[in-house]
C-alpha cells in the first residue's frame, strides 16, 4: 500500500522555511560583501 502524499500546507510550510533560510544566507553573504568594500557589482566580476 502507497503512503499518503504530505498535505499541501506541509510543503508550503517547509517551502518557506527553505526560502528563508535562503535569504538569511544571502543577507549575511551580502553584509560581509559589504563590510569587505565590495561594491554591488564586484562579488560578481
Amino acid at each position: 500500500m502507497e503512503e499518503p502524499l504530505p498535505q499541501r500546507g506541509q510543503i508550503l510550510k517547509a517551502a518557506v522555511g527553505i526560502g528563508l533560510y535562503a535569504m538569511a544566507f544571502g543577507a549575511s553573504f551580502g553584509a560581509i560583501a559589504v563590510g569587505s568594500g565590495l561594491t554591488l557589482a564586484q562579488p560578481w566580476c
